[in-house]
C-alpha cells in the first residue's frame, strides 16, 4: 500500500485523498488494459518503447535457448546476415563456412529446422546432428573456438 501510495504524495493522508480522486476520475470511464495491445508480455509499453528497449539493451544479446523471454525480444540474426559475416571471416574455407552457417542458422537464427534443412540440402535431423558434430568440434579446437567467438562478435555487434 505504501508503495503505490508514495507515488500519489509524502504524506499518507494527502496521498490517500489524492489517489481516491484518481480512481474517482476513471471510474465508469475508458481505461486501456496496460496488458492488452501491441506489447511484449515482459516489457510493459507501446511498440516504439519496446523497439527502444530492444535497440538499447537488447541489441548485441544473443539469444538464450534457456530463456525464452530473451529469445522473444532479441533480434535474431537471418541467414542473409548469417551468410555474410561467416564470408567475411572464413574467405577461403568454403566447407568450414558452409557448417558453421548451418550451425549457427540452427543455433540463433530460429529458423524451423526444414527451412535450415532445405536451404544447406539436409533433412532435420541432419540439421541437428551436423550442428552438433561442430559444436563438438569446437569443444576441442581451440582455433576453431576463436573463429566461432569472432563470428559471435561480429553477428551482434558490428554492421558487417
Amino acid at each position: 500500500r505504501d508503495f503505490i501510495l508514495s507515488y500519489f504524495g509524502e504524506k499518507t493522508s494527502t496521498a490517500m485523498r489524492v489517489y481516491r480522486d484518481f480512481v474517482r476520475s476513471v471510474m465508469g470511464g475508458h481505461c486501456d488494459n496496460p496488458l492488452a495491445g501491441p506489447s511484449h508480455p515482459v516489457i510493459l509499453g507501446s511498440e516504439e518503447f519496446v523497439a527502444e528497449i530492444k535497440e538499447k539493451f537488447l541489441q548485441a544479446r544473443q539469444p538464450e535457448r534457456d530463456l525464452p523471454a530473451l529469445r522473444g525480444l532479441s533480434t535474431r540474426p537471418g541467414l542473409d546476415r548469417i551468410e555474410k559475416v561467416v564470408d567475411s571471416v572464413l574467405q577461403s574455407d568454403e566447407k568450414l563456412a558452409r557448417q558453421i552457417k548451418l550451425h549457427f542458422c540452427h543455433r540463433f537464427s530460429g529458423m524451423k529446422l526444414v527451412e535450415i534443412g532445405q536451404r544447406f540440402g539436409v533433412g532435420e535431423s541432419g540439421v541437428v546432428q551436423a550442428s552438433r558434430r561442430l559444436a563438438i568440434k569446437v569443444g576441442k579446437n581451440k582455433e576453431l573456438r576463436e573463429i566461432i567467438k569472432t563470428i559471435e562478435t561480429r553477428m551482434y555487434l558490428s554492421n558487417v
